[in-house]
């Protein structure tokens, strides 16, 4: 399947202009009430062409009061114009929608679950669609234990990948526990399971391979779960991406509350590297250094620059704030968030910027 102008909607669309209004509604289908993108900045040829994939949150997202009339996956021409509505197929908090080929046909991947608020994991599992936008299967937490929607990728054809995260109780007194009351951990673990029977085939737990000291969200701040119950667990590591080489089983991790991407070896388990955070391996040049990050990703080229020798290509969104869970303002790095593109030096432990991609506005995100 390729997701093309060949597969919109054939609907008629009108916009309602008589009032002020966030969504969409279509006389072939007055069922649908689509969210409006408010695009002020229109697509040039500077930028690919290609299709936008959208989940909006579920109304009274997070008990803001606010969200859409109805939340769910869209897809949408980077015009703004509506390709097909999943609002219905998944439940109302749907997350990380994507495109995968496997078994050699393009499909859909949506997460579907719930949210814990403040903390900002989920609970849920991932839903597979085929080129018909049918289900085709869905792809759950192996070992009774529930998915999370921060990452999810197949490794090949018979077993896929996905964050799981459970809190677990621990003697937390070395990381500045005052009480016997604080001792929930929140162990970051990454599930391999097989895509026909949700066996768990590998895992990997932060717990097991990463030392919370590490953490720039200290058990003592409050801004990552005081550690009390399992809905206020300490949320140390944050692992809120992940990719992996399938060639040589190699994980490239992001550990958002310890401002560090990590190296790690599928096959050991073990840390290779670590780029960034307090104990980083890496030199930091100019315009490196990030914090709060999302979206890592390991890269064979990027112009000129390519992953060989002791060269390594990566990606990521740095963030640069976080919200302050502990009350005042936010925890800021620099005042502006940016994807960036660097190269990594092995040997001689260096880590270059060779762009940078900053928000329009030069705002937080």
């Amino acid at each position: 399947m390729a997701y093309s102008r060949s597969l919109y909607l054939q609907l008629s669309a009108l916009l309602l202009t008589g009032f002020a209004s966030a969504n969409l509604a279509y006389k072939s289908r007055p069922d649908l009430a689509v969210p409006v993108l408010n695009i002020t900045i229109p697509a040039t040829n500077e930028t690919d062409p290609g299709l936008i994939f959208y989940t909006p949150e579920s109304t009274y997202a997070d008990n803001t009061g606010h969200g859409p009339a109805q939340s769910g996956p869209y897809i949408y021409t980077d015009k703004g114009e509506l390709v097909w509505s999943g609002f219905g197929f998944v439940g109302p908090r749907s997350e990380n929608f994507q495109v995968h080929t496997y078994r050699g046909k393009q499909v859909l991947s949506i997460f579907e679950g719930s949210h814990n608020s403040p903390m900002g994991h989920g609970h849920g599992h991932t839903a597979i669609f085929d080129d018909s936008y049918q289900l085709l299967k869905e792809i759950k937490g192996g070992g009774h234990r529930l998915a999370d929607q921060h990452e999810f990728l197949f490794f090949d054809d018979h077993s896929a990948l996905h964050t799981v995260y459970e809190p677990e109780i621990r003697d937390l007194t070395a990381y500045g526990a005052t009480s016997e009351n604080q001792s929930w951990i929140l162990d970051n673990k990454i599930q391999k399971v097989d895509t026909d029977t949700n066996r768990v085939l590998w895992e990997w737990s932060s717990l097991d391979h990463v030392d919370p000291a590490g953490t720039n969200l200290t058990l003592q701040s409050g801004n990552a779960g005081l550690g009390v119950n399992s809905s206020q667990v300490w949320h140390y590591f944050y692992m809120n991406a992940f990719d992996v080489d399938a060639k040589t089983n190699k994980y490239l991790l992001s550990a958002r509350s310890m401002c560090t991407i990590f190296k790690m070896d599928g096959d050991t388990g073990e840390i290779i590297w670590r780029l960034g955070g307090k104990d980083s391996d890496f030199e930091l040049g100019d315009g490196v250094d990030f914090c709060w990050q999302h979206d890592t990703r390991m890269h064979e080229k990027y112009l000129h620059h390519e992953s060989k020798g002791s060269k390594e290509i990566i990606s990521f969104f740095d963030n640069s704030a976080h919200e302050n869970l502990a009350g005042g303002p936010i925890l800021q790095s620099r005042p502006y968030s940016a994807g960036k593109v660097v190269e990594l030096d092995t040997k001689k432990k260096t880590a270059k910027l060779i762009a940078e991609f900053r928000a329009p506005g030069g705002s937080l995100r």
